[in-house]
């Protein structure tokens, strides 16, 4: 809705740069309607005056109109950013000029010629002022002058003509004259209005976008290193393994960095972080176009290559072993990363997403187990491992439910005497399927799949009861020894629970033995082990501490236990 105020103040405004933008982008159309018009109008000037003034007025305005057309034409990919005084008070003298050859013409018919015909200029006339009005609607200004040129014209060719009878015609034209006025102003504040709303759908649009650009870039990208995350990276397998590329071989690298928590907590979570940054551009780098690098959490990267040979696959490994390996420089502090990896392939070692990452990962912990530093590729044997490893879990289940477990107790002598001093209790399993399996793997299993409470629950209440037993039969047999595994040091809840298992049997601190290997001490997560023994010890618990010297203990941690020869 146009408000009049400031529609009239906008006459005394410069345009904004798209507004004069769309004045010149419709030059050569203009140009175009005044050579056509100017062909109509030869045969009422001839009539109306004479030939002689329609030919030179006919030459004068061809000219006059094919050179703006084509100075227009050489200009027309010209962007206007900035609107200045110069510039708008040349569009305004332009739009005169346009108007003056048809405003000659107006006042040469309609002042000097015969009424009669006068009246077929008028037409033209008035189809060029609306025509300038409409073309001119983002400029009010322009519109003004071109369209009010033209109707002073008529004007002043009505008053030469009949200066006593002009009041009806000039009324008219007046009235003509305001109407395009509004009609001008409508238009171009329609049109911009349109462009504002334009402009805020796109923002809107864009805003949008980038929203949706953000939110893929949050679900897919790793923040720390900018690879793709363990959601992108198991995406592009899928896409991968569903591809034709796929029966040309797709393999997939896993690797991690060694002896990293040492790093973080040596040097902090933000100086690993930039390692993490440094390896992963190291990657990136080695890879290139073959493949793709992603990070699938904490010091865990992973490497997607398609259609690679296998000699292929070995130079990438050995390569990136090699890239890995080299010097890193971060805030002052020199670095030696070290890496294993484990390699699958499909589809020999699966043909899903999650079968080849399971594979990798075999193949990665069993090269880390053989001493690091290498590559592995997931083979037969390393299958038969992970079946038996399957086989062994169901079957001990299945064995701790049915009470099927042995506890055997080695007995403890005492040199000088010969007398019994104690014992070790040790579990023992023998399987009608699987045959007997040794604790060595009997632990690892119970390890890796979560069965450490059950069995060390088990093992606990075995021994609190077989104590009871003996004690009701009035036998002495010393202390015993129960084994506490490391995974009970980092779950203080299940140490609690056996710990109040063995007292609901009567067992005292006199009738047991807390034994604890070097493992309890070393490695990731068992940084409030010497605290739970500490609190173990002052509740009167007699600590002892076994195999130690077979691992990577020191004599350090001898000052947490009181141990017993």
């Amino acid at each position: 809705m146009l408000r009049i105020k400031p529609l009239f103040a906008s006459l005394f405004q410069r345009p904004e740069a798209a507004d004069v933008q769309s004045v010149l982008a419709s030059t050569r159309l203009s140009m175009a309607m005044i050579f056509a018009l100017s062909l109509f109008c030869v045969p009422i000037a001839v009539m109306a005056l004479n030939a002689t003034f329609a030919t030179i007025w006919l030459i004068s305005t061809l000219l006059f109109s094919g050179t703006i057309y084509l100075r227009a034409s050489v200009k027309k990919d010209i962007v206007i950013t900035r609107v200045s005084r110069r510039l708008w008070r040349r569009l305004l003298v332009f739009q005169f000029l346009l108007a003056m050859p048809f405003a000659v013409m107006l006042v040469a018919i309609m002042g000097y010629g015969s009424s009669d015909i006068a009246n077929y200029i008028a037409w033209p006339g008035a189809g060029m002022a609306a025509a300038g009005a409409a073309l001119l609607r983002r400029t009010l200004a322009a519109a003004v002058v071109y369209f009010g040129t033209l109707i002073a014209a008529a004007l002043t060719g009505l008053w030469i003509s009949s200066p006593q009878g002009m009041l009806y015609l000039a009324a008219c034209i007046c009235i003509f004259a305001f109407f395009l006025f509004f009609l001008s102003a409508y238009m171009g504040e329609t049109e911009r209005q349109r462009d504002l709303s334009l402009a805020r759908l796109s923002a809107a649009v864009e805003s949008v976008k980038a929203a949706r650009d953000e939110n893929h870039r949050l679900a897919n990208v790793d923040p720390v290193t900018g690879l793709a995350n363990r959601k992108a990276l198991t995406e592009a397998l899928a896409t991968a393994l569903d591809s034709d590329d796929a029966d040309q071989g797709i393999a997939l690298i896993l690797l991690d960095l060694d002896r990293f928590k040492n790093i973080n907590d040596t040097f902090g979570h933000p100086f690993g972080d930039q390692l993490l940054a440094l390896v992963g551009a190291r990657l990136s780098e080695k890879i290139g176009p073959q493949g793709q690098v992603g990070r699938l959490g904490g010091d865990e990267f992973a490497i997607l290559l398609a259609g690679c040979d296998e000699a292929e696959l070995v130079e990438i490994s050995e390569s990136v072993l090699a890239c890995i390996q080299e010097p890193a420089q971060i805030e002052g502090r020199v670095v030696f990363p070290s890496t294993s990896l484990g390699i699958s392939r499909c589809p020999r070692d699966g043909q899903t997403p999650e079968a080849l990452i399971l594979a990798a990962d075999i193949a990665l912990n069993a090269v880390k187990a053989q001493g690091r530093g290498a590559f592995l590729r997931f083979d037969d044997m390393l299958r038969a491992g992970l079946m038996r490893m399957d086989a062994l879990e169901a079957a001990l289940r299945n064995a701790l439910e049915s009470n099927v477990i042995s506890v055997h107790y080695q007995p403890k002598v005492d040199l000088k005497t010969g007398a019994l001093s104690g014992a070790e209790a040790l579990v023992r399993w023998h399987d009608p399927e699987l045959g007997h399996v040794s604790p060595g793997e009997l632990f690892e299993v119970a390890s890796e799949r979560g069965l450490i409470p059950d069995l060390s629950t088990y093992l606990v209440t075995q021994t609190a009861m077989d104590i009871a037993g003996w004690r009701r039969a009035g036998l002495k047999t010393g202390p015993i020894s129960i084994n506490v595994h490391p995974v009970e040091l980092k779950s203080p809840d299940l140490l609690h629970r056996n710990i109040t298992a063995l007292e609901e049997h009567g067992v005292t601190t006199d009738d047991i033995v807390i034994e604890v290997t070097e493992g309890c001490f070393v490695g990731r997560g068992n940084d409030t082990a010497a605290f739970i023994l500490d609190t173990l010890a002052e509740d009167g618990y007699v600590l002892s501490l076994d195999d130690f010297g077979t691992g990577h203990a020191s004599l350090s941690h001898l000052r947490i236990c009181q141990c017993r020869s």
